[in-house]
């Protein structure tokens, strides 16, 4: 246990995990922390600019596979009927 939980009763009892279930007021974050969550926020918007860029210029392929998936699997499920009616048919 730690010295500040061994004196501070407010402290969460030992193996329970903490919530922060209230807003932190911006003052109390210390600035480092600050700048460090604002570079992580840049970091997650650039990833999600980039992912909706790939997509668009994937969306042709993807529209290409998709298709040719789904033409292959039809094909195969109408020579699977046709050959199990040409087995009840003999």
């Amino acid at each position: 246990m730690s010295l500040i939980a061994a004196t501070d009763s407010t402290a969460p009892e030992p193996h329970t995990i903490p919530t922060l279930s209230d807003r932190i007021a911006p003052e109390i974050v210390p600035l480092a922390l600050q700048a460090v969550l604002q570079g992580r926020l840049a970091e997650k918007s650039q990833l999600d600019e980039m992912a909706v860029h790939l997509m668009e210029q994937l969306r042709p392929q993807v529209e290409q596979l998709v298709t040719q998936t789904v033409r292959s699997a039809m094909r195969s499920a109408w020579v699977e009927r046709a050959e199990k009616y040409n087995e009840f048919k003999a």
